[in-house]
């Protein structure tokens, strides 16, 4: 869920998942999908080659 920032109050984001304080609805963010792909597959993945 989003994090409160004691500096920043809600102004800014945070975390795995998006909230929407009207409706309280929430969103994963691909870094929650990404996240739950590493924790299935128990480790990160290969590194991608780099661009030549």
């Amino acid at each position: 869920m989003d994090n409160f920032e004691w500096a920043y109050g809600y102004d800014k984001r945070f975390g795995a998942v998006y909230v929407d304080y009207a409706t309280l609805e929430r969103t994963p963010k691909s870094s929650a999908r990404w996240y739950g792909e590493v924790a299935r597959a128990g480790a990160l993945p290969a590194a991608a080659e780099p661009a030549v």
